[in-house]
Parts: C-alpha cells; structure tokens; sequence
C-alpha cells in the first residue's frame, strides 16, 4: 500500500471529521445561547 495514497486518504478522513465536529459544535453554541437568552 503506498504510503501517498494512506496520506491521502487519512487527509480526507480527517478533514470529514473536522467538519462534521465543527458543525455539530456549532449547533451546540446556538442551541446553548437560545436557552440562555429564553432564560434572560
């Protein structure tokens, strides 16, 4: 198995992961200031 390809393909994977974190953490921050600003 070459090692550009493995490189490659972690890069991919790791680029979709961060996305998919961001993302997510993003939708926690607005969830989070809609409640506090219910709450205020």
């Amino acid at each position: 198995m070459p090692t550009s390809q493995t490189w490659s393909y972690t890069k991919t994977h790791i680029g979709s992961y961060v996305i998919t974190w961001a993302f997510r953490t993003s939708k926690l921050c607005q969830y989070f200031l809609r409640y506090l600003i219910f709450k205020a």
